[in-house]
């Protein structure tokens, strides 16, 4: 239950709440079950507060700081919370329905089982969230940093996820059903067992895939559990020009087929000199072989390959001396 002095302190402000905040800074406030609807709370000190159950609906909290304060169940339904430190909170049966959370720290935070559907999380900081059983449709997570999150069991049909960064998250048993995943990053991630039916892989999110049906069950887990691999052999060894040229190579290939979202994963000096790349469809790893080693030959012709040549020699010898 809320303490009423609390309460009345807050009513009187953010500015004379926050000096309150700065006298005692070991107090932990108790707003639980308060009706805050609407209210202006942008740039309040809100860290550690309890705020169970309270009715948040519509309310200002950009740029708060709510550092590991427990909003269990609280209803932020419709609030904006831009720009704000939610790091550590505990958010778990929050209501956060088309609530703008955008560039917000999230990470640590527990969010099991909130609802976020058509939340905008563009830019936020998800990092090692506990997003598990969570409903996220049509959610905005446009460059969301979501590595090592747990997002098993979330809902995140019709989702944007696009240059999302998913490496490390765990997706197992979530349902992707339409999301759009244009450019995501997605090194290690887990989806064991993941739903979905269609995604957009492409940049405008318009062209579906597969084109004409759906994935059949486990499917899609077959084709992205890991990024498809492809190994280009240096037949004459290798030298510094290699790199430059396979990082140009990729550039031409991407302007040109972004379909494939070719990415230089590594090039590997031990035994036969190679580069590894990655491409988003297995399918498409021979049709992407056959162009890294048509533009490769290309840029060994290219005009200004002697000028490239006689720059890394210059910085060769720079290094000596």
């Amino acid at each position: 239950m809320a303490n009423h002095k609390h309460v009345e302190i807050l009513s009187r402000g953010v500015p004379i709440w926050n000096q309150w905040r700065e006298q005692d800074i070991d107090i932990k406030p108790n707003l639980s079950g308060t009706n805050l609807f609407q209210v202006n709370l942008s740039n309040a000190n809100l860290r550690q507060t309890d705020l169970r159950k309270t009715d948040l609906r519509g309310a200002k909290l950009n740029e708060a700081n709510l550092y590991k304060s427990d909003l269990r169940n609280a209803n932020l339904k419709g609030a904006s919370v831009i720009s704000s430190n939610l790091h550590g909170v505990n958010l778990s049966g929050a209501q956060l329905i088309t609530t703008d959370l955008s560039r917000t720290d999230l990470r640590s935070a527990d969010m099991r089982g909130v609802r976020l559907d058509g939340a905008d999380l563009y830019e936020a900081d998800l990092q090692d969230a506990n997003l598990s059983d969570a409903n996220l449709p049509k959610t905005h997570l446009l460059s969301a940093n979501l590595m090592h999150a747990n997002l098993r069991g979330c809902n995140l049909a019709h989702a944007v996820l696009v240059i999302a960064r998913l490496a490390g998250a765990d997706l197992s048993l979530a349902d992707l059903t339409g999301a759009k995943l244009y450019g995501t990053e997605r090194e290690d991630w887990k989806i064991d067992g993941i739903k979905c039916e269609y995604a957009y892989w492409d940049g405008p999110g318009k062209q579906r895939t597969p084109p004409e049906r759906d994935f059949k069950p486990g499917e899609f887990e077959y084709l992205y559990r890991r990024s498809p691999t492809i190994e280009f052999h240096f037949q004459n060894g290798f030298k510094p020009l290699q790199a430059i040229l396979m990082d140009r190579v990729v550039k031409v290939i991407n302007s040109r087929s972004p379909e494939f979202e070719l990415h230089l994963d590594s090039l590997n000096f031990s035994g036969m000199p190679r580069a590894i790349f990655s491409v988003l469809h297995r399918e498409d790893c021979p049709r992407a072989l056959a162009l890294i080693e048509e533009h490769y030959q290309e840029q060994l012709r290219s005009p200004d390959i002697d000028e490239v040549q006689q720059s890394i020699n210059r910085w060769e010898n720079r290094a000596r001396v």
